[in-house]
């Protein structure tokens, strides 16, 4: 039998943990916004062609922020089990992790990609 103040305590654990996750998440939608904007005008300002990650970041951009609201949905699953599970709850953030590290990458390369082709087309 599963002790109340048991569950209850892994609740407050699993929005310790998460809430992080997805404020940095969040933060990371925010600068895909953003950086889209700047390099899509930046692009079309210099009448250049981006490359493929940057197109493929430009056009896509926008779904990025469903992940956020995706990590919320999983979180509650992970919280409203009784009794919550450690190793679902784990697997789920470290999962949500690597996939916004994978985001903060993606935004990296498709700003940088075409940075250094210019830097190569100039010098």
């Amino acid at each position: 039998m599963t002790n109340v103040h048991d569950s209850k305590a892994a609740r407050i654990l699993i929005g310790a943990f998460i809430v992080p996750v997805v404020l940095y998440q969040c933060y990371v939608v925010v600068m895909a916004f953003r950086m889209a904007t700047v390099l899509n005008n930046l692009l079309q300002g210099l009448g250049a062609e981006a490359p493929n990650i940057t197109q493929w970041f430009l056009d896509y951009h926008k779904y990025l922020s469903l992940v956020p609201v995706l990590t919320v949905i999983l979180a509650i699953d992970a919280a409203r089990r009784d009794p919550p599970r450690i190793v679902y709850t784990a697997v789920l953030i470290f999962f949500c992790l690597v996939v916004t590290f994978a985001m903060q990458a993606l935004i990296n390369e498709a700003w940088f990609v075409p940075m250094f082709d210019l830097i190569k087309m100039i010098g």
